[in-house]
């Protein structure tokens, strides 16, 4: 899938939502959420890591991990964390030339394994281009 600028999420087919003005209201009581989204902005980790760490403490950050990684031949920086608002979850951010491809996973508490397993299969399908 190729995609212009913007988010996609997909959903386990296990998952259980509440709405709240029409809108998604996390953190998840059941099942996994992945979110894929394109920014066309030129970003360094250092960058992606002050906005990240920026937005965290919005959603009332309980705690947040930072790890240089790679995903499928490209350097990635990866960051799992819990706020208040949103519950846990885990963001890898792939800068490359002029684009931030960014994979973001919200688990419910008890299914982190289960939705880590899914989301690592997920990554190796993966096409940075």
């Amino acid at each position: 899938m190729e995609m212009e600028e913007g988010a996609i999420n997909f959903y386990s087919p296990n998952i259980e939502l509440e709405f709240r003005e029409g809108k998604i209201v996390l953190p998840l009581k059941k099942g996994c959420i992945i979110q894929v989204s394109l920014a066309y902005k030129k970003m360094d980790f250092s960058q992606i890591e002050f906005e990240t760490r920026y937005t965290h403490s919005l959603l009332g950050k309980k705690s947040e991990e930072f790890e240089e990684i790679t995903i499928n031949n490209h350097p990635a920086l990866k960051n799992i964390f819990e706020t208040q608002k949103i519950g846990p979850g885990m963001g890898i951010n792939i800068p490359y030339k002029n684009k931030v491809y960014s994979f973001y996973l919200y688990w419910a508490s008890d299914e982190k394994e289960n939705c880590i397993k899914e989301f690592d299969k997920f990554l190796e399908t993966t096409s940075i281009k």
